[in-house]
Parts: structure tokens; sequence; C-alpha cells
């Protein structure tokens, strides 16, 4: 009786801490996962407003047979200034969600010390 008590104490405290673990690498898979779609969402902020100035416009400036240049730089400037715009916001961003960051760290090195103690 009492080794079949400690073979089932023994699975189920290596059944807890493998769902901890799993729980674990799922938390830390799906931070990645959200880090990535926000780094692609910012991309696409930054480049849609320039696209689509430059897919208007550009047909309209750039010709083949004569090129309006004062038009041409005017866009290319104006361009430039909603890139700096939107580059300053997206640093922006980057710097708040900067606190996100240093507690998914934090709860990382508190999985840590939770598994080394043994309560996971």
């Amino acid at each position: 009786m009492k080794l079949r008590w400690t073979v089932t104490h023994i699975s189920d405290s290596q059944l807890r801490f493998l769902i901890g673990v799993t729980e674990f690498y799922r938390a830390r898979t799906d931070t990645k996962m959200t880090i990535v779609a926000e780094r692609l969402a910012v991309i696409a902020v930054l480049t849609l407003p320039i696209t689509s100035l430059s897919s208007v416009m550009g047909v309209n400036v750039i010709v083949n047979d004569s090129t309006r240049w004062i038009p041409l730089i005017i866009l290319l400037l104006i361009m430039l200034a909603i890139s700096l715009i939107l580059l300053r916001w997206a640093r922006k961003q980057v710097r708040a969600a900067q606190p996100v960051a240093d507690s998914v760290r934090a709860d990382r090195s508190r999985f840590r010390c939770m598994r080394t103690s043994g309560f996971v």
C-alpha cells in the first residue's frame, strides 16, 4: 500500500509539473506571437499611407514623356514628412511596450523560482 501511494504521489507531482511547464511554454509562445503581430501592424501602419499616396499621385506626376519635377519634389517631401512622423510614433509605441516586456521577464524568473522550490 505504501508503494502505491508513493507512485501515485510521484505521478501526480510530475503531472502538475508538466502542466506548469506546458502553460509556461504556451504563455511564452503566445507572447512572442503577439509581439510579432504588433510589429507587422506597425510595418503596415508605416507603409500604407506612403504607398497609397505614391500610387495615386505617382501616376499623375511621373509621366514617360515629361515628368513634372516640382510636384514630384513636393510629393517626395510630403512622403518623407509622413514617414518621419510615423517612425516617431512607432518609436513611442515601442517605448510604451517596454514595461510589458519587463513583466514577461519577471514572470519567467518567478516561474524558475517556483520550479526549483517544488511548487510546480
